[in-house]
């Protein structure tokens, strides 16, 4: 069994070495190892090593990889030795991090910091920042909380928004609900954005009745209020020969014109082409609408009102047969 063990020695300390049965030149050997050709044995190259005692240095150790001999870790002898992100202590011969940089996070404001592990840089921890430049393009560093917080508009959820805006999550921006407005454009052009940031009917304009007065109707096609049937908003509503009544919102008959008889005089008719009230035939209404020795009778209760009857001028009652004269008009009185 002993012998056993031996030869299991033997064999591992040949293979170390890469040799198993000797060597005559390197090109028995590894690529890290030389021939000893007075010992026939593959030894290490003068600038490899196989084992931590070929190093000859207390703060040096053999890499089992590359066969070389490196600085066990965070050792030095000068600057050189330790990596671009560390200066090397003489006194120590320890490499520790440089201004500016950590070996581990006890070198960083460890209530919001820790030490990256490939920049050896101190960075916010998760959820936290420095300055703006942690944040995303719609966020600034809340210098207080160390957080990111989003710009004016800008969003990471809904509760970052108005109460009628929801967040797009693609953008990262505030976004109006539907059915809601932010400005005049959200709306339909005979809309505006309301107080409660909803669309409503400009002045003037509707979306139904109830958004006009009580003698109007919404128009559906262009959204204007409109006078109902036989009421009117202004003097369009209205024929030539009315006027629109501000209090009523009646078209009523202007002055001097008429819609029928019964806006005329007792001994007229109303022309419904000029919608004038003309003299009916046979009647008048004065003087004037008699021939020149006749007289319009205006007398309120004569049985002759509105019609023209024979005049005879006088001076005094002989010259009125079967009548008197009336002294202030010398014409008889009518007969």
């Amino acid at each position: 069994m002993n012998k056993l063990i031996l030869a299991v020695v033997m064999l591992g300390v040949l293979v170390l070495y890469g040799c198993t049965s000797g060597c005559t030149s390197d090109k028995n050997c590894k690529d890290w190892q030389t021939c000893d050709t007075a010992k026939k044995q593959c030894i290490a190259k003068p600038d490899k090593c196989s084992m931590d005692s070929d190093c000859n240095d207390t703060y040096k150790k053999c890499d089992a990889a590359s066969h070389a001999c490196v600085f066990v870790n965070g050792k030095c002898r000068a600057e050189g030795d330790c990596p671009a992100w560390q200066v090397c202590s003489i006194s120590e011969n320890q490499c520790l991090a440089k201004a500016g940089f950590c070996d581990d996070s006890t070198g960083c404001n460890q209530d919001i910091q820790e030490c990256d592990a490939d920049t050896h840089k101190c960075v916010p921890l998760p959820g936290l920042c420095n300055g703006n430049f942690d944040c995303e393009a719609w966020q600034l560093c809340n210098a207080q909380t160390h957080k990111c917080a989003p710009t004016t508009g800008r969003c990471d959820m809904a509760a970052n928004c108005h109460e009628w805006e929801t967040c797009n999550a693609t953008s990262n921006w505030c976004v109006k609900k539907e059915g809601f407005c932010n400005a005049e454009t959200d709306c339909s052009s005979w809309q505006t954005c309301g107080t409660f940031h909803r669309c409503t009917a400009r002045s003037g304009k509707c979306n139904s009745n109830d958004d006009c007065s009580e003698w109007q109707f919404c128009e559906p096609t262009n959204h204007t209020c409109n006078a109902k049937r036989d009421f009117c908003n202004d003097l369009r509503d209205c024929a030539g020969y009315q006027m629109c009544d501000a209090n009523t919102h009646k078209c009523l008959v202007k002055a001097g014109f008429c819609s029928g008889n019964p806006d005329c005089g007792l001994w007229q008719e109303c022309n419904m082409t000029a919608h004038k009230c003309k003299t009916k035939l046979g009647y008048c209404g004065s003087d004037e609408d008699c021939n020149y020795n006749e007289k319009c009778d205006l007398r309120v209760s004569s049985p002759t009102l509105y019609t023209c009857l024979r005049s005879v001028s006088c001076t005094s009652n002989a010259d009125c047969p079967n009548s008197t004269c009336d002294i202030d008009s010398h014409w008889c009185r009518f007969r």
